[in-house]
C-alpha cells in the first residue's frame, strides 16, 4: 500500500515538474536545450526526492539552489491540493 501511495507522488511529481523545467529552462536557453526527467526516488517518510534529468545536447548542466527553490515554489502551488508536504528537490545529472 505504501509503495503505490510513493509511486503515485512520483508520478504526479515527474508530470508537474517536466511541465515547469520545460517552460523555465527553454525560455532561459532559447531554446537549445532539451531537459528530460528520466525518474524520480522518492523516500518513504516524503521528505526528499532525487530527481534523474538528462540534458540534451550532451553537455554539464547546472541548476542553481535559487531556480530550485522557484521551482519548488512552483511545484506547491500547482499541487497543493494534491499533496501536503512537498520533498525537498536534488537534481542529479545522467
Amino acid at each position: 500500500m505504501k509503495e503505490l501511495r510513493i509511486k503515485r507522488k512520483a508520478s504526479l511529481i515527474h508530470k508537474t515538474l517536466a511541465n515547469i523545467l520545460q517552460s523555465y529552462e527553454r525560455t532561459i536557453q532559447n531554446n537549445k536545450i532539451i531537459l528530460t526527467i528520466m525518474y524520480i526516488k522518492l523516500y518513504n517518510n516524503y521528505n526528499q526526492a532525487n530527481i534523474y534529468i538528462k540534458v540534451f545536447p550532451n553537455y554539464k548542466y547546472k541548476i542553481s539552489k535559487n531556480k530550485i527553490k522557484l521551482y519548488k515554489k512552483k511545484l506547491s502551488q500547482k499541487l497543493k491540493n494534491s499533496i501536503k508536504k512537498i520533498p525537498n528537490i536534488t537534481f542529479i545529472q545522467i
